[in-house]
C-alpha cells in the first residue's frame, strides 16, 4: 500500500435459501464492530464489494452478514483473515486460457488479470505470439484486476506482457520498474479439442439420434499456463 490506496473485499451469499428478501453486510476489525462499511445486496445472490481502509493493516476483517425473511432476522460473523499491507511492486500477472475447437480451429481465448495489492489505475496489455515480437493484439485497461479477454486464438503457445501503472511513483528498486509502470508477463498455452460423433441407429420405428460429445481436450484449459524448458 506504498500509494495509499485501499484495498478490497469481495463476498457473495451464495446460499441463496427461498423466502431470503435481503442480505445485510458489515465490515470491520471486531465481531461487534467497530463497522468501516455497510451495505444492502442489490439482490440476496448479488456480489458485493468493499473498500478496505489502509487503517486496517495488521488486524483481522470481520463481516457480519444479516438475512431477513419476512420479518424474521439472523445475523452470523465471519474472519476473513489478517489484512496485511502490501507493496505495489509485488502485482502479479494471472492467467487462463480455454482450448481452440476442431483440433486447428481458432475459438481459443486467454484472459489475464492482475492478483495482488491495490493501486494500480491502468495497464495495457499485449498479446505476443510465444518468442514473437509482432503485437497480436492489445486492450487497455482501467480496471486491470477484473482483466481482458483476447479471443479467436488457435491453438499454440502465447505471452501476454502488461504495463501496469499505479497510482503513485513508489519508491522501489524491483527490476520491472520502467519509469511510470511495471513490466510483467506471462506465457500461457491454448489447448485444443475435438467432437467425436457417435450414430445411435434406429430400431422398429423408434427414432435414431447422433450424440456429439467433445472428445480430446490438449491442454489446460484451467489455468491454461503450461511449463516451458530452455537449454
Amino acid at each position: 500500500m506504498d500509494c495509499n490506496k485501499p484495498g478490497e473485499v469481495t463476498i457473495r451469499y451464495s446460499n441463496n435459501v427461498v423466502g431470503v428478501d435481503e442480505v445485510h453486510y458489515q465490515f470491520g476489525s471486531g465481531t461487534s464492530g467497530p463497522w468501516f462499511h455497510e451495505v444492502d445486496a442489490a439482490a440476496p445472490g448479488s456480489t458485493v464489494k468493499a473498500e478496505i481502509p489502509t487503517s486496517m493493516s495488521g488486524k483481522s476483517l470481520f463481516v457480519r452478514v444479516t438475512t431477513k425473511c419476512g420479518t424474521d432476522t439472523r445475523s452470523n460473523v465471519w474472519n476473513m483473515g489478517n489484512i496485511i499491507a502490501q507493496k505495489t511492486e509485488t502485482i502479479t500477472l494471472q492467467g487462463s486460457s480455454t482450448p481452440a475447437g476442431s483440433g486447428t480451429g481458432s475459438s481459443g481465448g486467454i484472459t489475464v488479470w492482475l492478483n495482488g495489492p491495490s493501486g494500480i489505475t491502468e495497464a495495457t496489455f499485449k498479446l505476443y505470439k510465444w518468442h514473437g515480437t509482432a503485437v497480436l493484439a492489445s486492450q487497455r485497461s482501467t480496471r486491470p484486476y477484473e482483466g481482458v479477454t483476447f479471443f479467436n486464438l488457435e491453438k499454440g503457445d502465447y505471452e501476454v506482457k502488461v504495463e501496469a501503472k499505479p497510482a503513485c511513483t513508489p519508491t522501489t528498486t524491483a527490476s520491472n520498474w520502467d519509469t511510470d509502470h511495471f513490466n510483467l508477463s506471462k506465457v500461457i498455452y491454448v489447448g485444443s479439442f475435438n467432437l467425436q460423433v457417435t450414430s445411435i441407429p434406429a430400431r422398429g420405428t423408434c427414432t435414431g439420434g447422433v450424440k456429439v460429445e467433445p472428445s480430446k481436450v490438449t491442454g489446460c484449459a484451467t489455468n491454461g499456463v503450461r511449463p516451458h524448458h530452455t537449454g
